[in-house]
């Protein structure tokens, strides 16, 4: 089973996945796995090959793209493999999943976990900030429609867990 799990920014991406692996579940975070993800110029397509500024101009710019045959590599070797992210052509993507998960949580949470993490610099800047207040909604919406199944991130990681065992 391919599993994708998705989330604004904050929802707990991450640190759910981190506890699934400590408990031998293949997983995959698309932010650590290092060319399976990059800034790419929305009008030219060049990637960036630096670092970058993470603000609203960079971001309104740039779309953060997943490399879908770098993707197919990696989930194809496994019975079960889960895949934590967000990236802007995960729509484009849904198709080599056996099922979406939705980690959700408040605004308040997620910005909060966000300002409080110290391995990602994503989203702590204020105009980051606002960006993530005006799309998530739409974005959560839209996974919704297409099938995900929601799964309430403002729980304990190990409740989340549970959770996410439940539907696997």
């Amino acid at each position: 089973m391919k599993v994708l799990i998705t989330g604004i920014s904050g929802t707990g991406k991450s640190t759910v996945a981190k506890a699934l692996a400590e408990q031998e579940y293949k997983t995959i975070d698309v932010d650590k796995v290092d060319g399976l993800c990059h800034w790419f110029h929305r009008e030219t397509g060049v990637v960036v090959d630096y670092k970058a500024e993470l603000n609203a101009e960079f971001v309104k710019s740039h779309a953060w793209l997943c490399d879908r045959k770098k993707l197919e590599q990696l989930i194809s070797s496994n019975k079960t493999v889960l895949v934590f992210g967000m990236a802007d052509n995960f729509n484009e993507l849904e198709e080599l999943f056996d099922k979406t998960i939705l980690l959700q949580c408040s605004p308040e949470m997620f910005l909060d976990r966000i300002m409080q993490r110290e391995d990602n610099e994503f989203g702590k800047h204020p105009e980051i900030q606002q960006l993530l207040l005006e799309t998530y909604k739409e974005f959560e919406c839209r996974a919704i429609k297409v099938g995900a199944v929601v799964v309430d991130a403002s729980k304990h990681v190990d409740e989340v867990v549970n959770d996410i065992r439940k539907l696997l």
